[in-house]
């Protein structure tokens, strides 16, 4: 079984049906002070990468969950929040919402719905809210009550938001909507803009309130040329004061992303993705900067290493009922066999992530071609599913 699979197991999940658990269960918290400051982050490619855990200063990594992507630890760093995003071949794909206790128990999914782009936790951490999308392709703010279940839409106009973060006094979130660094009333809906025309993509409170941090294009523009495609090389990561005023350059030279604030508002972590042409490499690893620091300090040793979150200092969280429900297992695509031999055909398998049933028929197709398979070329189905191969044996 892989680990993802030996992961799944574990879970003990209790399965729920028409949308309303079969069962569910408090569960609270306890100090999560102790051992180094942790940053949670992605490691991988593709809509749904693996999980990590590391401290700042490169050690003590490990996987927290083997699937799942964006993860936004609770405020009080006893929880992660993270997306399960549907394969986008899906006839109606749903992501989904999850939560994971600290050392990887008790994963339980919180909500679903036909979009979930990036998410932010309230302050008490009892609710999660999210940026997501209409199927016509509007976009909406929904936020979830992790107690009740309950779904709230914010009612408010956005035209392409990039980020969420909830205010620490709980009243607002905030946003990149086109570019411009936003707010947005809770109870009303009502925007108020920081900062228009900052050609900004992400923006995060600091823990106090008083700064936000955001990713922001240049004035003068790095570009690159690799593989003989024209690139974008430079966004940085800037601070300004609350109001939108006091705009300070903290980074420069690379492609820069996802900032988060260290629990005392001292530090950033962030992602930065480099690029070289010869040969054509794309490279992405974490790094923390400090004021006044001439370069920043790299995390992690990876080259697919983004959307990283500093674990908050810890401090009480309310109970909170949540159903489980067990992870859904990712699927991948059964491919075409036609006329491969017995041995081509078991290593195209195993390449993506099957099992191969090889079975010897009586049959015309020569060179020992597969004559059948079971399931059908292009079928969908979970890793590690047996694929029945009939192939044509040799006559004697």
């Amino acid at each position: 079984m892989s680990r993802r699979g030996r992961w799944l197991a574990s879970i003990g999940a209790v399965l729920v049906a028409g949308g309303v658990a079969a069962a569910a269960l408090f569960f609270a918290f306890g100090d999560a002070t102790a051992g180094p400051a942790q940053i949670a982050f992605e490691r991988g490619e593709g809509l749904n990468p693996a999980i990590h855990l590391i401290a700042e200063d490169g050690t003590a990594e490990r996987e927290l969950v083997p699937y799942g992507s964006g993860p936004r630890w609770s405020p009080g760093g006893h929880r992660v929040a993270f997306v399960v995003h549907s394969p986008p071949e899906d006839v109606a794909p749903l992501d989904e919402l999850w939560v994971v206790a600290a050392d990887g128990s008790d994963a339980r999914r919180a909500a679903r719905d036909a979009s979930i782009r990036t998410i932010a936790w309230s302050p008490d951490g009892a609710r999660i809210a999210w940026i997501g999308a209409s199927r016509a392709g509007a976009f909406r703010l929904s936020a979830v009550d992790l107690g009740t279940g309950a779904r709230l839409t914010i009612p408010t106009q956005l035209f392409g938001p990039t980020s969420l973060d909830w205010s620490p006094d709980g009243r607002e979130l905030l946003t990149v909507d086109g570019g411009n660094i936003v707010t947005v009333n809770l109870a009303s809906g009502r925007k108020h803009t920081l900062r228009a025309g900052a050609a900004a993509f992400e923006a995060f409170w600091s823990p106090d309130a008083a700064r936000i941090a955001f990713v922001a294009e240049p004035e003068r523009r790095a570009l690159a040329r690799a593989g003989g495609i024209q690139m974008r090389l430079e966004r940085s990561i800037f601070v300004m004061d609350a109001d939108g005023s006091n705009v300070r350059r903290l980074t420069r030279g690379a492609l820069d992303s996802s900032p988060s604030w260290a629990p005392a508002g001292d530090a950033i972590v962030f992602a930065r993705t480099t690029f070289s042409s010869d040969p054509v490499e794309v490279d992405s690893t974490l790094h923390v900067v400090r004021p006044g620091d001439a370069e920043p300090s790299r995390v992690t040793r990876g080259t697919d290493d983004g959307a990283p979150d500093w674990r908050p200092a810890g401090r009480p969280e309310p109970a909170v009922r949540i159903a489980r429900a067990p992870l859904p297992e990712p699927s991948v695509e059964v491919p075409d066999l036609e006329d491969l031999g017995p041995w081509e055909a078991t290593r195209a398998l195993e390449e993506a992530g099957l099992t191969a049933v090889v079975r010897a028929v009586g049959g015309t197709r020569p060179r020992g071609g597969v004559l059948a398979q079971s399931p059908a070329p292009g079928a969908r189905v979970p890793p590690g599913t047996a694929v029945v191969v009939a192939y044509s044996a040799p006559r004697p």
